[in-house]
Parts: structure tokens; C-alpha cells; sequence
């Protein structure tokens, strides 16, 4: 069994009269099921949809979430506040 985090979604944005359709894979994290690692278009406007097509079958290229995910394994325990 693959212990990838992986979720693939197509986007759908309406900005100006134009349509635009993008298809990323994203690294998933949360605990309330597969929710993207980076936040891009989350707030892109109210005429976006966006779906899951698929679960950890694909490889990452959503450079943000690639991004996030490098610059974040920098950080180590240390680097933070006891809670």
C-alpha cells in the first residue's frame, strides 16, 4: 500500500469573461480528509469550482505546494515554541 498524499483536482475559474481550466496534483495534508498543501485559488473570487478527480495516483506538479513543502523541511523541532 502507498503511503502517497497526493490529490489531483480540476480547478474552474471565471475571472473577466474568461474561462480557465487547470488540472494539478497537489500535496495533501489535514485531518478532515485531502486538502491542498499550498492555498492557491482558494480566494481567486466566487466564480471558482474546483473538484478532486484523484487520490494519490499522480505525481506533484503544483510548484507551490512543491515549494511550500521543500522550504517547510528546513524547519526542525527546535525551530519552535513548546506548546
Amino acid at each position: 500500500m502507498s503511503n502517497k498524499r497526493t490529490v489531483t483536482t480540476r480547478e474552474t475559474y471565471r475571472i473577466d469573461g474568461t474561462l480557465k481550466v487547470l488540472t494539478r496534483t497537489h500535496i495533501a495534508t489535514g485531518a478532515h480528509g485531502f486538502e491542498a498543501l499550498c492555498v492557491s485559488g482558494s480566494s481567486v473570487g466566487e466564480n471558482k469550482t474546483c473538484v478532486i478527480t484523484a487520490e494519490n495516483q499522480y505525481p506533484v506538479d503544483c510548484t507551490q505546494c512543491r515549494a511550500v513543502w521543500y522550504d517547510a523541511q528546513e524547519f526542525n523541532a527546535s525551530d519552535f515554541e513548546p506548546a
